[in-house]
């Protein structure tokens, strides 16, 4: 299994050429999500940032409120956003597929 350090993913999902079938591959680790927002969130109430072009940059282009990835924390480098799982777990195809399989990890 490769692993791209930059994307943070531990979950792998390969689609095969005829369209049908995908396989998961899984390396121990799990989907790694930080275990408590971190003091300086992007996604805190006080946040000075525009949340709404920071997630158009990772927005699903073809389904509207889904988006194709998911946002690394900026302390970890390679670990999802606590504020950002909270928010759209359910919004991304990996962070549903690590729910339902129970490989979802809370590092700190």
């Amino acid at each position: 299994m490769r692993r791209d350090d930059n994307t943070g993913y531990s979950i792998a999902i390969t689609r095969h050429a005829d369209g049908g079938r995908a396989t998961i591959e899984w390396d121990g680790y799990g989907f790694r999500v930080q275990a408590k927002s971190c003091a300086t969130c992007i996604y805190r109430k006080d946040t000075p940032f525009d949340l709404r072009k920071l997630e158009a940059e990772i927005a699903d282009p073809n389904m509207a409120g889904f988006f194709s990835g998911h946002r690394i924390c900026h302390h970890s480098g390679d670990v999802c956003c606590r504020g950002f799982w909270n928010r759209h777990k359910d919004h991304f195809t990996l962070g549903q597929i690590a729910q339902r399989l129970g490989f979802v990890r809370f590092v700190r």
